[in-house]
């Protein structure tokens, strides 16, 4: 049971990584991203990654709600490798959000 509160610490720990990177970029981006212009290149691209965003978290969610059943049958991957996993399904989204960042420092 130990393992497990330390593997969904790290799970909380990492999501709340990502969500305050989220929010930083939010606060960032938001002023041109606003706009009306539904067609305007930016607002499609940062609706883009936000929909990739909720996309990644609720596969995520899915995830470790499938493992903890899994792991309730005496099966499911051990925290670190699910850790692991997470993490790796994360990384395209952060450096989409740095990318985009660095692209549309003003906007």
């Amino acid at each position: 049971m130990g393992k497990l509160l330390i593997g969904l610490f790290g799970l909380v720990l990492a999501a709340n990584i990502l969500c305050a990177a989220s929010q930083t970029v939010i606060k960032t981006a938001t002023p041109s991203v606003t706009s009306t212009n539904s067609d305007d290149p930016v607002e499609k691209e940062y609706r883009k990654l936000m929909a990739d965003d909720d996309a990644a978290q609720a596969e995520v969610d899915k995830w470790i709600s499938e493992n903890e059943e899994f792991k309730a049958k005496g099966a499911g991957v051990p925290d670190r490798e699910l850790n692991q996993r997470i993490m790796a399904r994360f990384e395209p989204i952060r450096t989409g959000y740095q990318d985009f960042i660095r692209r549309h420092p003003t906007t």
